[in-house]
């Protein structure tokens, strides 16, 4: 069985506001549901979800299917740089190739590589609160949710973190096309613009650290490219500037969520200010209750039945992560955000199957450290603004967060 509703637009203002209640009536429809708005099925109950993440019979290679279909149209044309880098993505990779070009860029996330990061994290944690003004609203993304994940990820890639700034814009060229926000006129042209810069950017660093190795990712990366497994310059590239752009945007986001959904539950906040629940199970729940992944893409590679329902081979499947999220057949009152929540970590914001997320453990990593150093060194935070979430299909993060906070203690004091 399947749905048609061909008024379901998950770029709607109301969808982008709030995805779960626009949602929750799509989730009680048997079999998929056929959106004409994104020319896809949709799927939102968690079961499905979780089954299509892993399906082998489904492609996450988005890229390529696209291009088959219209690469001779403008925007294709316009951004032919940028498609040129993205098909060289692992995260849109299958099969062998996929496994190779995983296990060479796995390493640099191995559990001890993040465990040596918890320090760092601290540090920087400490060292973006203590820039906060009392008494006046501030952009805690700009302050603190953003150059805590860019500045770790920076150093794990050897990257000059003096050029901070200049990650950020290249990541806003790339976001629109990448995360499907498709009502963003421009978004081809800046794709390519940013991959051009970064491009060149990445190729002077590989460049310096073919004679100068470090022990950093490049230079991993470039070792690798001496070896069998064989990285193609253009490979190193490519990961470098994956690297670069997702090891921020998911945790920049899940911190940023997290912060509104803490304020809006005092409660939990409380909770985890104080340590009385514990930070891991407390973030699996923020990922779940308002996870900074939405949706991901897959196309059929052949024709498939989910629920009841025949998806012809070619067609494109959202799975739609937030839905499933707050299935309540999977978790009970799932709109209410309970820290202590038992099955938390069903959660499908880092995916499933050989494309689970590379950097969900550093993104746990960061977001268990920093969220009670926030809390703890606080005083009075609170909102300071409406809330402007970014018209992504793919991400759900605000295009700033402006907050007030009415004191800041020292380290020191932090516990008490």
């Amino acid at each position: 069985m399947n749905t048609a509703l061909e008024s379901l637009d998950l770029l709607a203002p109301e969808a982008i506001a709030d995805p779960y209640s626009f949602l929750a009536e799509t989730r009680r429809r048997p079999g998929l549901t056929w959106s004409s708005r994104h020319k896809a099925w949709v799927a939102t109950r968690h079961g499905d979800v979780t089954a299509l993440l892993r399906d082998p019979r489904l492609t996450a290679n988005r890229v390529g299917t696209y291009l088959r279909k219209h690469g001779e149209s403008p925007g294709a044309q316009a951004a032919a740089t940028f498609y040129r880098v993205a098909q060289e993505w692992m995260s849109l990779k299958e099969g062998a190739d996929h496994s190779r070009l995983r296990s060479l860029v796995q390493r640099a996330f191995s559990p001890r590589v993040v465990k040596d990061m918890a320090s760092l994290v601290v540090e920087l944690s400490d060292e973006f609160v203590d820039t906060f003004p009392v008494g006046e609203p501030f952009d805690l993304l700009e302050r603190f949710a953003f150059p805590l994940p860019a500045t770790v990820i920076a150093g794990m890639l050897g990257v000059p973190v003096e050029d901070r700034d200049r990650f950020k814009q290249w990541s806003q060229g790339l976001s629109a096309l990448v995360f499907a926000a498709s009502d963003v006129a421009d978004r081809h042209e800046s794709a390519a613009r940013a991959t051009d810069e970064l491009s060149a950017y990445i190729a002077d660093l590989i460049a310096e650290r073919e004679v100068s190795p470090r022990d950093d990712l490049i230079s991993h990366l470039i070792e690798a490219g001496s070896k069998q497994d064989k990285l193609t310059h253009l490979e190193i590239v490519a990961h470098a500037i994956l690297l670069l752009f997702a090891g921020h945007e998911t945790t920049t986001n899940l911190i940023c969520n997290s912060v509104v959904a803490l304020l809006a539950n005092p409660s939990a906040a409380d909770a985890l200010r104080s340590g009385d629940v514990d930070a891991g199970m407390a973030v699996e729940e923020l990922l779940r209750y308002d996870s900074p992944a939405k949706t991901v893409i897959r196309v059929a590679l052949e024709d498939v039945e989910v629920a009841g329902t025949r998806v012809p081979e070619g067609d494109r499947i959202l799975l739609i992560q937030s839905a499933a999220n707050r299935d309540p057949g999977v978790f009970a009152d799932p709109d209410v955000l309970d820290l202590t929540r038992a099955n938390a970590g069903a959660h499908t914001s880092f995916g499933s199957g050989p494309h689970y997320c590379l950097g969900a453990p550093l993104a746990r990593l960061e977001a268990r450290l920093a969220l009670p150093i926030l809390l703890r060194r606080t005083e009075g935070l609170a909102l300071a603004g409406d809330l402007s979430w970014q018209p992504n299909l793919l991400t759900r993060g605000l295009e700033r967060l402006d907050v007030t906070i009415s004191g800041l203690k020292s380290k020191g004091l932090s516990d008490g």
